[in-house]
């Protein structure tokens, strides 16, 4: 019976991880993989970084399929059944928490944080619409930035306000502006009509040249207050942060380029994701940053001799 237990939760856990959508398990599986480390004794990091432990539980939590099953089963205590699975989950990192800094705040704050979190309603609908965001930073010209802000803009200064959180970290840069630039992603997933594109341009190659320029210092704006702080926080790094920053930025100039050398009016561009995937990777394996140089080099011509197909039509 335990065996059979166990394995629905597991299977309830993968259509879960689904749902929830491969960026926040991405960023869940950081933050327990962070933990753990620290709970085996490899990673020193901050005892409050414990507090983060409920952030990964949430996706989780919101997207449980099983609410209605447990609903009928255990009826208003309910609630006692998601507390038990996530606080058995959280003791083991609570108890070393405590132990290793000598601190029972943070692990009760961790306990409280849960237990509130088992008591609200799975599949809570936010509506987010009576808080408006204007992105006054964003030019009226940056229709992409615009409209993909106006979709996500929550969830990318969420996950902005996450990258200042983790500058404490040594390497946090690492994580961190791979994170912001995974999150502008989206803004390269739709392209534009043939009107627009050809509005203030008259050739292919110049066009490309002004996309990539105000792009960059549109990102460049976006991303200078984390460089600041990571090279505040140790300026003795400054230059490996700078490199980063140049190979991330590159990785953004290769969505920009994978939009147009598969441009069609109007359509959806699906094959970013893979681009997505080696930004992830570039993030746990840094020799993974060359390879923007050469998608650059590819991607560049190829992008060019697309446009000059509608430029010239």
């Amino acid at each position: 019976m335990i065996q059979k237990i166990c394995f629905l939760r597991y299977r309830q856990l993968i259509s879960i991880l689904q749902k929830t959508g491969w960026i926040y398990t991405f960023l869940a599986v950081c933050l327990l993989s962070g933990l753990f480390l620290q709970l085996i004794g490899i990673s020193k990091i901050s005892p409050y970084w414990i507090l983060f432990l409920p952030i990964s539980y949430f996706p989780f939590h919101q997207n449980r399929k099983d609410k209605r099953l447990l609903q009928q089963i255990f009826l208003e205590k309910t609630w006692l059944v998601f507390l038990f699975e996530y606080e058995m989950f959280s003791i083991p990192f609570v108890v070393w928490n405590v132990l290793w800094s000598q601190n029972w705040l943070y692990g009760s704050l961790t306990i409280g944080i849960v237990a509130l979190m088992a008591r609200l309603q799975p599949n809570l609908a936010i509506n987010w619409q009576g808080f408006q965001l204007n992105h006054p930073w964003i030019p009226p010209s940056q229709f992409e930035w615009r409209a993909h802000f106006r979709r996500n803009g929550w969830g990318i200064y969420s996950l902005y306000l996450l990258t200042i959180v983790i500058g404490v970290w040594h390497w946090a840069g690492f994580i961190g502006l791979g994170v912001v630039t995974i999150s502008l992603a989206g803004c390269y997933n739709h392209c534009e009509s043939l009107l627009i594109l050809k509005l203030e341009h008259s050739s292919a190659r110049r066009f490309l040249k002004e996309k990539i320029l105000t792009q960059y210092l549109l990102f460049g704006k976006f991303v200078a207050p984390i460089v600041f702080w990571y090279i505040f926080r140790f300026p003795e790094h400054w230059l490996a942060y700078l490199i980063l920053l140049f190979f991330y930025f590159l990785n953004f100039v290769v969505l920009i380029l994978n939009k147009y050398k598969s441009y069609i009016p109007n359509e959806s561009v699906t094959s970013g994701n893979v681009y997505v995937g080696m930004i992830l990777l570039g993030m746990l394996l840094p020799y993974f940053f060359p390879i923007s140089i050469v998608l650059f080099v590819v991607f560049y011509p190829k992008a060019i001799k697309n446009l000059q197909t509608y430029f010239y039509a």
